[in-house]
């Protein structure tokens, strides 16, 4: 990281600057792979996938829910997908630019980085507000949808495009960033703890990596069980514990500068809940939807600067330097 007066630094040490979508798979570091199997699926002899515990405890089945499963020693909650005949889940919420600038602004008091590269990037919605923030920095995006990534990339989101996930997407952009961001990406991932180690690689020493993740402790998210946004999707669901985390982050060699809790709460999950719980209804009761759901859109407003401020938040934030 540089002080401000950088405009006239490169914007890659890297290499050169690709006009094309990478969609080349890559090698994936030793151990679990990007593409390997999720022990969510309930299967006789699973484990924990964060600590390696086998006491697990089902939190909730059904037909047309994700199987929960919780760890009763870290508190690791993950889930299955549900079948392919499942009714599609809502539409993921938007991000409103000013959570997008204050995540940005996390790094303000570190100086303009060089290089940054968003995780999940989808269409280049962050960089293109942290953009105001780092007007020097090369902003490159990663997603595992091409469509998505190669739109970031023709609307000047994103300098480079790459596809795949983080670990796939190793060794080209080993070393290469001063920041990576990791924007609820833990919980998409098949193997969350590939996902931070690959992280670690694509930072420069002394580079900072962003992560904010939902927290499986909320109380929020405990009371709206299989039908709480991040398991509304038909991908792996993981929910990372925030001390899990924390020590994940120091074993791979991170100081962590800061861990928040209010701000990384995002209201809509109330909305998602009643959604995705009268998706399926039909006939007069089908009428009922639209009106219930936008109630529940409004308490999710109302109870936004309550559940910053206690256990009904969502999220956590957390900021970490590397080495």
């Amino acid at each position: 990281m540089s002080p401000n007066a950088t405009a006239h630094l490169p914007k890659h040490t890297g290499p050169p600057l690709s006009g094309a979508v990478d969609t080349g798979r890559r090698a994936a570091p030793p151990g679990r792979g990007a593409d390997a199997p999720s022990p969510a699926s309930g299967a006789s002899g699973a484990a924990c996938v964060w600590c390696g515990s086998r006491r697990l405890l089902p939190v909730a089945r059904g037909t047309r829910s994700v199987r929960l499963t919780r760890c009763t020693r870290c508190a690791h909650t993950f889930g299955a997908p549900r079948p392919a005949t499942a009714l599609r889940p809502p539409a993921p919420r938007a991000v409103p630019e000013r959570r997008h600038r204050e995540r940005a602004r996390l790094l303000l008091p570190y100086g303009e980085p060089e290089s940054w590269l968003d995780v999940g990037t989808g269409e280049g919605a962050f960089p293109a507000v942290a953009r105001s923030c780092f007007p020097y920095t090369a902003f490159d995006g990663l997603d595992p949808d091409p469509v998505q990534i190669a739109r970031a990339r023709a609307e000047g989101h994103v300098e480079e495009a790459h596809h795949g996930t983080l670990s796939s997407a190793l060794p080209a952009l080993v070393g290469r960033y001063d920041v990576v961001s990791l924007f609820h990406q833990l919980e998409r991932a098949p193997d969350p703890r590939a996902e931070l180690a690959a992280a670690a690689q694509a930072l420069r020493t002394g580079g900072y990596l962003l992560v904010e993740a939902y927290d499986p402790r909320s109380a929020l998210g405990t009371l709206l069980g299989p039908h709480w946004a991040p398991f509304t999707g038909q991908t792996p669901a993981h929910l990372v514990p925030r001390p899990g985390l924390l020590r994940a982050l120091r074993e791979l060699g991170f100081t962590v500068l800061s861990v928040r809790r209010g701000p990384a709460h995002l209201p809509g999950d109330l909305r998602t809940a009643a959604a995705r719980a009268l998706a399926h209804r039909r006939g007069p009761a089908a009428l009922l939807t639209r009106p219930l759901t936008g109630t529940a859109g409004a308490l999710d407003a109302l109870l936004a600067p309550l559940a910053r401020r206690t256990r009904l938040g969502t999220g956590y934030r957390v900021l970490a330097r590397r080495g």
